[in-house]
């Protein structure tokens, strides 16, 4: 792999977890939503490049290449990144969400589940004293739950991703929160604080109708189906903005030990609270994140005589961390209203103790 010209870097020391350095022309965007976390130091965990990737190695699947000292991951636009142990470098077209979730992310991990954190895909929020975790995988509604509690008055912790220690203490990632089109039909109010500018909204709500009209519509034919899927391939909604934006009156906390764990999944049929002990949800936590990206990464890696490691080096951070809080399940029902976020917020509030 061949690295562009690199004039200027951009460092990020997550409170000691890891230090990251990125070319500082970028990924401006996702460099943004670090941007809370930048500090010069001296030698980086990880440093993220932009450069020239040729396929090379051994191909174990269509979008996988893996060769002695490092792997390579191609992305859905086509872009390809080499990944070893020092180094994340990219070649373009590539998307910078699938890079920041896919393989940003992952790789972290691998750097710091040894050091016993790990970078758990859950919303987190404050009440008063107490620290609330909710792990979940996608498309669940951690979201739309951290920002029903934001409007009652919770300070944000993290929205999609937190670091977590063995001891329990939650350290911020992004003070960022993403938002898709059935946010703001939960909280239409939001709409007012999302856009600077008058332009800015117009243009939101343009993609936004043509998102809405393909998710209206039932996709019974061939054509149907066609017109559904290319418009909401074509007009994604997904907006990022800063917590205290959407929410000025509330706090931003940075750190805490977690006194409840609330892991979120969907149930056809009704929507309760499940005592658990700490060790299922741990096991449940762990193994949603190791299918969806951590294992792929972890397999990848150890082909490639990198730093590895396993599932259960996963589990034991995470059992360790939530030792000592109050873990429960919540089976959430599935419904097309926003009712349910109130539901689900009161269940939660109700079993703080």
């Amino acid at each position: 792999m061949d690295v562009a010209g690199v004039v200027d870097f951009a460092d990020f020391d997550f409170d000691g977890i890891v230090k990251l350095r990125f070319d500082s022309q970028i990924l401006p965007r996702l460099q943004e939503k670090m941007s809370h976390w930048r500090n010069r130091f001296g030698a980086p965990d990880l440093t993220i490049e932009k450069g020239l990737v040729s396929p090379r190695g051994f191909r174990i699947a269509l979008d996988m290449f893996v060769s002695p000292g490092s792997y390579q991951m191609l992305d859905p636009n086509g872009g390809l990144c080499e990944i070893d142990d020092e180094r994340i470098v990219y070649g373009e077209p590539f998307k910078t969400d699938f890079l920041s979730t896919y393989v940003i992310k992952p790789v972290i991990n691998r750097f710091i589940v040894p050091k016993g954190h790990f970078l758990l895909r859950a919303s987190a929020l404050a009440v008063g004293d107490n620290i609330i975790v909710l792990p979940s995988k996608r498309q669940v509604g951690k979201t739309s739950i951290l920002l029903e509690f934001m409007r009652r008055g919770a300070a944000y912790m993290a929205n999609g991703d937190i670091f977590i220690n063995r001891d329990g203490k939650c350290t911020l990632y992004s003070k960022w929160i993403n938002l898709q089109e059935h946010h703001l039909r939960i909280f239409p109010d939001l709409a007012e604080r999302l856009y600077s500018t008058k332009k800015d909204r117009r243009a939101g709500e343009r993609i936004m109708s043509f998102y809405r009209l393909g998710a209206s519509m039932e996709g019974k034919n061939f054509v149907s189906r066609f017109v559904k899927s290319n418009l909401m391939s074509r007009f994604p909604f997904n907006q990022s903005i800063p917590s205290d934006r959407l929410f000025p009156q509330s706090r931003v906390r940075e750190t805490g030990v977690v006194t409840h764990v609330f892991l979120l999944e969907r149930d056809r049929h009704e929507t309760r609270v499940i005592e658990s002990r700490p060790e299922k949800v741990a096991e449940l936590a762990a193994a949603m994140q190791w299918v969806e990206t951590q294992g792929c990464h972890n397999m990848l890696a150890g082909l490639a005589g990198l730093k590895t490691g396993t599932m259960d080096d996963v589990v034991g951070v995470l059992v360790e961390s939530f030792d000592k809080a109050s873990c429960h399940t919540i089976q959430i029902k599935e419904s097309q209203t926003g009712r349910w976020v109130d539901e689900v917020a009161n269940l939660i509030e109700q079993n703080l103790s």
